[in-house]
């Protein structure tokens, strides 16, 4: 079985505004990975693969974004 990425997911610029102003004000550099919605082939199962945010070492999920 493969997966193919069915389309990259836009993160919503307030939330990436307000993320990025707590990481300065923390003196920390935030690690933005966009999420994506996942197919795997010769099936019909798909599912979103959500916006990771590293920060400091740790992983935070975000699920919010424009679904366009």
């Amino acid at each position: 079985m493969s997966m193919d990425v069915v389309k990259e997911l836009e993160f919503d610029k307030k939330v990436l505004k307000r993320i990025e102003m707590i990481c300065r004000f923390a003196f920390v550099k935030p690690v933005i990975k966009l999420g994506s919605i996942v197919n795997i082939k010769g099936t019909n199962i798909a599912y979103v693969s959500p916006h990771i945010i590293t920060v400091g070492g740790n992983n935070y999920l975000i699920f919010i974004g424009i679904f366009s």
